[in-house]
C-alpha cells in the first residue's frame, strides 16, 4: 500500500527485452491473494519499436487485487498467466500487446493510455485456462496515435470491451490479426463511445443486451469458488470530528478502520489503531482511515496544532 499512486512507485530498468524475463515484480504460484493500493509499477527500459518487451507485473498467482495502481512500460506491459484478477481505478500505459497473456481478469473503471506509437494494441489474450477472458467494464483509452483493441494470441482468445469511453480513436478494422491462427476467438463489444459520446462499433462481436449483463464482477471472477474482490476495495470513510484537545488530536472510533494515518502538512507521518494521537509539533494534520486490506481512504479536514 502505498501513500499515493503518483509520488510512490517500485521501478526497474531492464537490461534486455523479453517476456519473460524483465518483469519489475514476479508473482509466483504462491503469491495468490495479493493486494496492492495506491502504488506505480514502472518498468524504465526505452521503448524503440516490437518487440521491446518490458514487464512491470508478470502474474502467475490467482486472486489477486490492485486499486488505484498505474502499470507504466511500453511492450507487454501486464503480463497474466492463468490468473484471476481484479482492477480498480487503475492505469495500464503501453504500446504493442500491452494487456497480454491468459487467466480471468476484469478491469473496472480502468484508465488505458497509449503510447505515442503507430499501430497500437491493447491486448492479446491467450484462451487457454480461462472462462470469460479480458472484461473491460466503463473503463476510458486515452491516447495520440490510432490503437486496435487487440489482437487473438491463440485460439479460443476473450476480451471484451462494455461501455467504454474512446478519447483515442480506433482503428476502423477495430481488431488486429491474430498472432496465431484463432478462428473461434471471442471479440467483443457493447455500449462503446466515442469523446462525443457517440456508439461506436470496431467490428468484433456485437454484444446484445444480455449478452453484455453477463459480465459482472461475480460471473467472471466467481463462477467456481464464489470470490466477491469488490469488497476488499471499499475505502473507509474518511475520519470525521477531527479535533485538536490540549496536546491530542483526535477523532471519531469507527470499525470500519483497520487503523489510521496521521497526516502532518500534507505528509503522513505516523500510523495508530486508537483514536487519538500525541501531538509533539505545530502545524496542520489530519486523518486517513485504512479498510480491511490496509489500503488508505482520503483525509479529513486539516486541523491546527500551535
Amino acid at each position: 500500500v502505498g501513500e499515493d499512486n503518483g509520488n510512490t512507485s517500485v521501478f526497474h530498468r531492464s537490461v534486455r527485452e523479453g517476456i519473460s524475463s524483465t518483469a519489475v515484480l514476479v508473482l509466483d504460484s504462491t503469491a495468490n491473494h495479493f493486494y496492492m493500493q495506491d502504488v506505480a509499477v514502472k518498468n524504465t527500459m526505452p521503448f524503440v519499436g516490437d518487440p521491446t518487451r518490458a514487464i512491470t507485473i508478470q502474474e502467475k498467482s490467482s486472486h489477486n487485487i490492485y486499486k488505484n495502481v498505474r502499470l507504466i512500460s511500453g511492450q507487454d506491459t501486464y503480463y497474466t498467466q492463468n490468473t484471476k484478477t481484479y482492477l480498480e481505478d487503475c492505469e495500464v500505459h503501453g504500446t504493442i500487446d500491452y494487456i497480454c497473456g491468459s487467466g480471468d481478469v476484469f478491469f473496472k473503471n480502468t484508465l488505458l493510455c497509449e503510447g505515442p506509437w503507430p499501430g497500437n494494441m491493447l491486448t492479446a489474450h491467450n484462451g487457454r485456462y480461462c472462462r470469460y477472458g479480458y472484461v473491460f467494464d466503463h473503463c476510458t483509452v486515452v491516447g495520440e496515435q490510432g490503437f486496435y483493441y487487440g489482437r487473438p494470441w491463440y485460439n479460443f482468445c476473450k476480451t471484451v470491451f462494455l461501455h467504454t469511453r474512446l478519447i483515442a480513436t480506433p482503428y476502423q478494422q477495430g481488431w488486429n490479426a491474430p498472432i496465431h491462427p484463432a478462428p473461434d476467438a471471442l471479440l467483443g463489444e457493447y455500449d462503446n463511445r466515442n469523446s462525443e459520446n457517440v456508439f461506436y462499433s470496431a467490428r468484433g462481436k456485437r454484444l446484445s443486451a444480455s449478452e453484455a449483463a453477463a459480465y459482472t464482477v461475480e460471473n467472471v471472477l466467481g463462477y467456481d469458488d464464489n470470490w466477491r474482490p469488490a469488497q476488499y476495495t471499499l475505502q473507509s470513510p474518511s475520519p470525521s470530528d477531527v479535533r485538536v484537545t490540549g496536546s491530542a488530536l483526535q477523532w471519531k472510533d469507527s470499525d470500519k478502520a483497520l487503523y489510521w494515518a496521521i497526516v502532518k502538512d500534507g505528509n503522513i507521518i505516523d500510523f495508530t489503531t486508537r483514536n487519538s494521537y500525541r501531538l509533539e509539533s505545530q502545524g496542520k494534520y489530519s486523518v486517513r482511515a485504512a479498510n480491511l486490506m490496509g489500503g488508505l481512504g482520503s483525509a479529513s479536514e486539516e486541523v491546527a496544532f500551535k
